[in-house]
């Protein structure tokens, strides 16, 4: 009571006591000091939530490899589609195209197979055009073909004698069965009719005359 009487009366005059009424205030709360806590530990799991998730681009032109990659490819095919001895006997014949090919200067380059085909192939291209591929098929033969826009009319003539039958495999594209090059006296006509196209393509106009 004394205590209330201290805080609160003013003064004490003729007309009575003068009160200085202070209301009551909420006790301010003390400080808190934040505490220093350790960061919670990085795991695995973490890191892998926290990474940005890569996004695969497509598959469209991306080259799928190497001449050896193809090879395989194409030779896994011609087994599926004939059998283990025509892989055998065409693998002869890609060898020998493949060695003839490489054997040219650098005028005619291996072009990847894309990504994207299922359909094995192995292609060799000149001046940035295909120049020659070879493709196993499900109901037809295993083809070699011509596709380069030069000097195709001739080489469907001399294609077509290349032939079992003497009947050109193809109407548009100079094409023969790889079972009719498996003979190497039939792969030797095939590269020098080849070699005389390139040389040709190569050789300046007036040196052809």
């Amino acid at each position: 009571m004394f205590a209330w009487f201290r805080k609160y009366v003013r003064k004490i005059g003729i007309f009575g006591v003068e009160v200085e009424f202070h209301p009551p205030t909420e006790a301010a709360a003390p400080a808190v000091t934040p505490k220093y806590s350790e960061p919670p530990a990085t795991t695995a799991a973490t890191v892998a939530q926290a990474a940005p998730r890569l996004v695969s681009t497509p598959d469209v032109n991306r080259p799928s490899g190497s001449l050896v990659a193809d090879k395989a490819a194409f030779l896994t095919q011609v087994e599926e589609y004939e059998s283990a001895a025509a892989r055998a006997d065409y693998e002869r014949v890609l060898d020998d195209l493949i060695a003839w090919s490489e054997a040219q200067g650098g005028q005619i380059i291996f072009s990847p197979r894309p990504a994207k085909n299922s359909q094995a192939t192995v292609t060799f291209r000149f001046r940035g055009l295909v120049f020659w591929d070879a493709w196993p098929q499900k109901r037809l033969p295993t083809k070699f073909t011509y596709e380069y826009n030069h000097d195709r009319a001739y080489l469907l003539a001399e294609f077509a004698k290349l032939s079992a039958n003497g009947q050109p495999a193809s109407e548009k594209l100079p094409t023969v069965a790889f079972r009719d090059l498996v003979p190497e006296a039939a792969r030797r006509r095939l590269k020098q009719l080849l070699g005389e196209v390139l040389g040709r393509l190569v050789s300046p106009p007036a040196a052809q005359m």
